[in-house]
């Protein structure tokens, strides 16, 4: 281990997060192995963040605090990785905290892994702990079809947190978070697995997260979903050429990502005036992907779709978004209205 480096750098992103962020910091700088440097950018909060931040600055020369104007989340983490020293580094949520063993473990296990896995803690808004298990016994090296559990990886544990990454291998292959506000964690995720690194689960719970319900990821507007395109969209660009066998994870992936899409305009609250833009503009982003997917040859048909969905979720959503399709073949006011009755019923039936 290179002595003039920490063991850990945790890197800490914060916006407007005053009522926690002390919190934060204390489980950071708490770590029974000392041998840290946390890292906290302020993504030009307008709170107290950078007050609270300072204050502690002053107390533990082990922080080092930056600030830039508001940026957004995929900027603040590329600009945090630039500035990165410890061997390894962590993510940690302004509004979460870290066990006090963190370090201790990624020293234990770092040798020979690129990236760390762990357990961890999801506290209710009721104040509940409940435990979060990997439950994957994830090879140290891949083999066979890796881009499968690649895929299941991302998709089931697309956290930042609760993870350890080695410095020099994420530099190296010059891994950043795509420029979107949404699913870049995701996508972050699946770069650093598809490049194969040496992996390693640790059973430890890690860090608890607070779940919150008006976190940017469940406030859906007309722009998160544009987002929500772009992003999906490039990456199935930048990964379909690897191709999909049949009967695997990484299908069904994709069309997690695709029909996301459709859910979100089916439960969300959008104004009145965005209602339609919404719809139409949904139904016409699942047909491009679509169509992409079969012009690439990694489907035949919808009826090969069908059957390759390995969900009744998936199966049902696939089936309504055909029927909303073909309608707006014959008129958009039908369609429309076909897309508000399915829109009710599905609120129905899951009580929104």
């Amino acid at each position: 281990m290179n002595s003039s480096k920490p063991l850990l750098s945790i890197i800490i992103t914060a916006y407007n997060v005053a009522e926690y962020i002390e919190f934060s910091l204390h489980s950071a700088i708490s770590q029974s192995n000392i041998d840290i440097e946390i890292i906290v950018v302020d993504d030009g909060s307008t709170d107290q963040t950078a007050e609270i931040v300072k204050r502690f600055t002053a107390l533990d020369n082990r922080i080092k605090y930056y600030y830039h104007t508001n940026k957004g989340v995929s900027a603040t983490r590329n600009f945090s990785l630039s500035v990165v020293n410890g061997i390894f580094f962590t993510f940690l949520d302004g509004d979460d905290l870290i066990s006090k063993d963190f370090a201790d473990i990624v020293l234990k296990n770092h040798e020979s892994n690129d990236v760390l896995f762990f357990d961890f803690l999801e506290e209710q808004p009721s104040g509940s702990l409940i435990e979060k298990y990997f439950k994957m016994d994830i090879p140290e090296r891949y083999e066979g079809d890796f881009k499968d559990n690649a895929f299941w990886i991302a998709d089931k544990f697309p956290s930042l947190w609760a993870k350890a990454y080695r410095t020099e291998f994420i530099k190296k292959n010059n891994i950043l978070f795509f420029d979107t506000k949404t699913l870049e964690d995701m996508f972050f995720i699946l770069d650093i697995l598809m490049l194969k690194p040496m992996m390693h689960y640790v059973p430890f719970m890690s860090y608890i997260y607070k779940y919150n319900n008006t976190s940017l990821s469940r406030k859906i507007n007309i722009s998160v979903l544009n987002d929500r395109q772009k992003v999906v969209a490039f990456y199935l660009s930048k990964y379909s050429t690897i191709g999909i066998p049949l009967n695997n994870y990484s299908f069904t992936f994709w069309f997690n990502r695709i029909f996301m899409q459709l859910y979100l305009v089916f439960s969300t609250r959008l104004i009145s005036k965005d209602r339609k833009p919404a719809f139409f503009q949904t139904i016409n982003f699942i047909q491009l992907l679509l169509d992409k997917l079969k012009s690439d040859k990694l489907v035949e048909n919808n009826i090969t779709i069908f059957k390759l969905l390995n969900t009744l979720q998936l199966k049902l959503f696939f089936l309504v978004y055909l029927v909303l399709f073909s309608a707006s073949k014959i008129s958009n006011s039908f369609s429309y209205f076909s897309f508000q009755i399915f829109t009710l019923l599905f609120r129905i039936f899951v009580k929104k």
